[in-house]
């Protein structure tokens, strides 16, 4: 190996560390509006906790001697822009929020930067088959509105502009990089030599790189091909996962350095939500350190994208752009007048603006002379809420400016210093529905507690403003509590709200004209006139100036249902919010194709601040996929008319059974809620309580139709489960199955849990007991069973001589068994059939059967004691069925 002296000579590496941050709690693909946990960025033992921390810090350091600097791509756009969290100011920038909001002063001492991580998630259907998901558009164009709207949000919201960007799945197409090339300068994705195709659904981490730069050079990808070195303005580089750097890429770096080449760009990225996210980032250091041994005269140093662009491109200019701002009121029409000292890397500055009914718009502009620009608003001032301005010069100094038409919304936590408890009984509760705490009153019978949130009302008039409240879900919570307005300690208004069932939701208290420099608290108290304890917990309060008359708001962008039976029917319900302060009317309701039948009676009115339902019902027929489009008429004053697109898969006929289906659901024992669910809106839970008599659940089934049917059960997805669940299939009165699942393997998704002939209007009972067997997870989960017509059955009585439609091998029964067990199996025409016995290692314990059998369903024992005069241990063992036509295994375990 050749070691160069001169330092003069040699190429210098800028280390980008960064992480494409998102939060993974509750991402769901197949789930069109998510719910996210954020315990990423709020809880106290993660990796983010460690990260930020000085130990950490002062262990990982350049050849300067300086501590790491993160890069922190945050995401954003799409599938969290459409989340239903309400924890955050706006879900779609939360991973951001989150980060500033616990780990701001960190980001500031250790001089990270957080900017844009953005996934081309689009809802589609690309296969038509009646699903959609969260794909990986086809290409970025479909994406573009949202894009702008996420970019909108970052600015006005986060006051974060992007200077730095990396794609997600490091997706890139022409159209996507000429637009990135008028908006942010450095991009950090070349993933040479990556390259990966595929259609299924959902479609996710299409990629191709193959024809990319292989050095760890920026360049200016060609217009024609982003991969390609070319004429484009935006600059690219070379990015390589930490998981997979190693000491060969790190040599093959240190070495072109030492060679004299060019200075080096070198992205290093991983997700802060990995498991092995610190293992990896103290790896790589120390791969680096022992590499930089052998090339002591190689400068490296760990920077931010941003930094490292910059000391690449050798450009001393650490000044921002001066923009000289120019507003203009053409008789309520705004112009924008903008002017800069430099020139700029954008074709112009990006203007983005806030209207005061929440929505994000990015405003176009023109060219009318050097550095200079004008932009036309859309709309008049009086509809204005809040005006964004970026600029970003050819050295990638960013310089931002805002106008508020309305204050920002204000958010009062219990523990900011306008929190305030009169009296009562409280204590610090981790139930939190904000933040990362709430506080809780005890309330006996008779107590009473009072509690109040200040402000002072800064804006540039006197405006109207609604007042929200929120709180955590608690057991045996207080139903209404009396709110207060007060304005220096003089009542303006008082109401008595109910709050139960509100929990997690902005609970609506007032809205009232706020006037300038004025101190104002809303005052909340609550008295327990029950016999019991009572309780309740004060955690939130939202004021905002974004205030409307009456505003139609449905979450529901499109209806995808899951999956329906072929020859049945599904009442489906929309919730439909009124933003505004006035009454709004639902005034007409119909379908496009006449197939969803409206069984809402109109017209609907809908209060101020209130919400309500419509529910349609439909009609399935034709096995496959089907659509509608639903059409709700309003008399909202911006929105009259909204369409939401209806799909739904049809198919061969099931029988589904959800916890949340009373009548056909029952439980013993001490179950509870839970929010994590697969199927539904919620799934249930009880505690282990590792004895013979612990709680169980009972779904029950009726069919339509006979039959041989798989049986499917969907459950959250899950680590802390029973892993020895009974699950019991009683047919009729009598058991016909018996087995041991363990419930963390494949959650999240449909499990197959057995096969089974199955005969219509006769009671059919799946159970899933806690029997004492389990020694892992504190909880038994519950959630959905699935009955699945495998092949339907035309005989009317139930002797098994029918001729079945498919080769099929059953589940045997009972499973575990001792020492003897029944298989079936079934076949639909004439042939040969060989049922053998094996072990876990694949060797062959006992054929069970080797002859030409006539179609038809069977069924032979199988004895543990073998017919050679051996017992089989216990263990697990497969039965295998073949023909020249079919080959299936099964598993059954033996327990002595």
């Amino acid at each position: 190996m050749l070691i160069f002296n001169n330092s003069f000579s040699q190429g210098k590496i800028y280390f980008v560390y960064g992480s494409d941050t998102a939060t993974w709690d509750g991402m769901n693909t197949g789930k069109y509006n998510c719910y996210y946990g954020l315990s990423i960025f709020t809880a106290d033992n993660t990796n983010t906790v460690t990260v930020m921390s000085d130990e950490f810090r002062n262990n990982i350091k350049d050849w300067y001697g300086n501590p790491l600097k993160f890069t922190w791509w945050m995401m954003a756009g799409n599938i969290y822009r459409f989340a239903t969290n309400t924890n955050v100011p706006l879900a779609n920038t939360m991973t951001l929020h989150a980060m500033k909001e616990k780990f701001g002063t960190q980001i500031a001492k250790w001089g990270d930067e957080l900017s844009l991580h953005y996934h081309t998630f689009a809802w589609t259907d690309y296969n038509n088959d009646g699903k959609y998901w969260w794909n990986q558009a086809h290409s970025f164009m479909e994406c573009k509105d949202d894009f702008d709207v996420t970019m909108a949000q970052y600015l006005l919201e986060e006051n974060t502009y992007p200077v730095s960007f990396r794609s997600g799945w490091h997706y890139m197409d022409n159209e996507w990089q000429h637009y990135l090339n008028k908006l942010i300068p450095f991009g950090l994705h070349n993933d040479y030599p990556a390259k990966r195709t595929t259609d299924e659904e959902p479609i996710d981490n299409v990629y191709d790189w193959s024809l990319a730069s292989s050095k760890f050079v920026p360049f200016h990808p060609l217009d024609e091909n982003y991969q390609l070195i070319g004429n484009g303005k935006g600059w690219n580089v070379r990015c390589k996962y930490l998981g997979s750097t190693n000491t060969s890429l790190i040599t093959e770096i240190f070495n072109k350095a030492a060679q004299g080449n060019e200075d080096q760009v070198v992205c290093l990225w991983s997700h802060l939500p990995g498991e092995t996210f610190i293992s990896e980032i103290e790896n790589v250091n120390a791969i680096i350190h022992q590499v930089a041994a052998n090339y002591p005269y190689v400068q490296y140093k760990y920077c931010t994208a941003v930094e490292a662009y910059q000391l690449w491109l050798k450009n001393n200019d650490t000044t921002k752009p001066e923009l000289g701002i120019n507003w203009i009121d053409d008789g309520g029409n705004l112009i924008l007048g903008i002017e800069s000292n430099e020139d700029l890397f954008q074709e112009k500055p990006f203007v983005a603006y806030k209207d005061k009914n929440e929505n994000y718009y990015v405003c176009d502009g023109e060219n009318i002379g050097t550095n200079n620009w004008f932009f036309n608003f859309p709309v008049n001032v009086s509809e204005l809420g809040k005006v964004g301005i970026a600029a970003i010069d050819n050295s990638g100094n960013l310089t931002t400016h805002f106008l508020n038409y309305l204050p920002d919304d204000l958010f009062i936590d219990n523990n900011d210093n306008g929190y305030y408890e009169a009296y009562g009984n409280w204590s610090n509760s981790s139930k939190t529905s904000w933040g990362k705490d709430s506080r809780i009153a005890t309330l006996n019978p008779n107590d009473s507690a009072k509690v109040s949130f200040s402000f002072e009302y800064n804006a540039i008039s006197d405006q109207m403003n609604n007042l929200f409240l929120q709180f955590p879900q608690v057991d045996n919570q207080i139903d209404t509590v009396t709110v207060s307005l007060l304005n220096n300690g003089n009542r303006l208004l008082t109401k008595i709200i109910n709050i139960k069932d509100k929990s997690n939701k902005w609970v609506y208290l007032f809205t009232n004209k706020l006037e300038n420099n004025k101190s104002y608290s809303v005052e909340i108290k609550v008295v327990n006139k029950s016999s019991s304890i009572r309780y309740f917990n004060a955690d939130v309060l939202k004021r905002t100036a974004y205030v409307r008359e009456r505003q139609i708001n449905i979450t529901t962008k499109f209806l995808n249902p899951s999956p329906i039976s072929e020859e049945d029917s599904l009442d489906v319900s929309i919730n439909i919010d009124n933003f505004g302060y006035s009454d709004l009317t639902i005034q007409n309701i119909y379908s496009i194709d006449n197939k969803l039948k409206v069984l809402t009676e109109l017209p609907l009115v809908i209060n101020g601040m209130q919400s309500n339902k419509i529910t349609f019902r439909y009609y399935a027929v034709n096995i496959g996929s089907d659509s509608d489009t639903l059409v709700i008429k309003s008399n909202d004053l911006l929105n009259s008319i909204i369409k939401i697109p209806f799909t739904i898969a049809i198919e061969k006929y099931f029988s589904l059974v959800d916890n949340e289906q009373t009548e056909f659901y029952n439980e013993y024992g001490d179950w509870k809620p839970s929010v994590a669910q697969s199927y539904g809106g919620s799934s249930r839970y009880a505690y282990i309580q590792n004895t013979s008599n612990g709680p169980y659940a009972v779904f029950k089934f009726n069919l339509k139709k006979d039959g041989i049917y798989d049986l499917y059960e969907i459950l959250p997805v899950t680590v802390n489960a029973a892993n020895n669940a009974l699950y019991k299939v009683i047919y009729d009165g009598r058991t016909i199955d018996s087995l041991y699942l363990n419930q963390n393997e494949g959650s999240g998704s449909w499990k197959n849990v057995g096969r089974y002939t199955l005969y219509k209007n006769k009671e059919i009972l799946v159970k899933v007991i806690d029997d004492g067997k389990s020694t892992q997870g504190p909880v038994i989960r519950t959630d959905a069973f699935k009955l699945s017509l495998f092949s339907e059955i035309t005989s009317v009585c139930e002797e098994e001589y029918a001729a079945p439609k498919d080769f099929a091998l059953f589940q045997n029964y009972p499973n575990p068994f001792n020492p003897e067990t029944t298989i079936k199996f079934q076949l639909p025409e004439p042939c040969n059939v060989k049922i053998v016995v094996y072990n876990i290692m694949g060797e062959e314990i006992e054929t069970l059967l080797n002859e030409n059998k006539q179609a038809g369903i069977y069924q032979l024992k199988f004895n543990g004691n073998l017919k050679n005069g051996s017992q089989l241990s216990s263990g697990i063992y497969f039965y295998k069925l073949e023909t020249n036509k079919c080959s299936q295994i099964m598993k059954m375990i033996l327990l002595k």
